[in-house]
């Protein structure tokens, strides 16, 4: 997570823009997101910073990737699992295309899908941890 944050610098003896981040080292067990429909601005009469409501339809998607918001730390112990399921998915688009070519797409799900792949036995996880770094709405 980033943003800016001004404050009084002693050193310069004004107010200075300060970059904050804050990366994840954990992901949470559950994420609690709320999802905002304004936009800030600045007034062109005043100048003054407002808030604006967003009138037209905002689209979002159901999946939520907190892999960038990480550690590097993080995003190593992640990246193994992050690869297989890209490489299970590649699998899984694969597979329907070649159904569609040959016309046998029995519906939604596909026949004989293979199933995600196990966890590693070998890496230890932390509690509440997601393998890949995604979270499903």
């Amino acid at each position: 997570m980033e943003g800016t944050v001004k404050k009084k610098s002693a050193v310069l003896g004004r107010d200075a823009d300060f970059k904050k981040t804050s990366p994840l080292s954990r992901l949470p067990g559950y994420l609690t997101v709320q999802f905002v429909r304004f936009s800030v601005g600045v007034a062109p009469d005043s100048g003054e910073t407002v808030a604006r409501k967003i009138l037209k339809d905002v689209k979002y998607t159901m999946k939520l990737d907190m892999y960038e918001f990480c550690t590097t730390e993080l995003q190593q112990k992640l990246s193994p699992m992050r690869t297989k399921f890209k490489e299970q998915e590649e699998k899984k688009m694969a597979q329907k295309a070649k159904l569609i070519a040959e016309g046998k797409l029995l519906g939604p799900k596909l026949a004989g899908a293979a199933a995600i792949p196990k966890k590693d036995e070998n890496v230890e996880y932390e509690p509440f941890q997601f393998e890949d770094g995604t979270y499903e709405m």
